[in-house]
């Protein structure tokens, strides 16, 4: 399973594309399981595709730093809304 399709799962989205449309409370529930991902569990390519596309992010250059800028987003977006 991708790192997106597992952030879909922990979200309880039937699907990926539901992950742009989460409230409040899924961006914060997402962000605690996405913190709980070790950044080697997944490529630097599906961490960077899941910053891309869950926070607009620029890609990084390592998987301990996509991670951090995911939840950054996550976090971020949380508080815009």
């Amino acid at each position: 399973m991708g790192l997106l399709e597992r952030c879909t799962e922990e979200v309880g989205c039937a699907y990926l594309s539901d992950l742009r449309y989460l409230d409040t409370e899924e961006r914060f529930r997402l962000a605690g399981a996405v913190e709980q991902i070790p950044p080697g569990d997944y490529s630097l390519a599906e961490w960077n595709d899941a910053l891309d596309y869950l926070a607009g992010g620029a890609p990084a250059p390592s998987t301990g730093e996509a991670k951090q800028r995911l939840l950054l987003g996550l976090t971020r977006l949380r508080f815009q809304k």
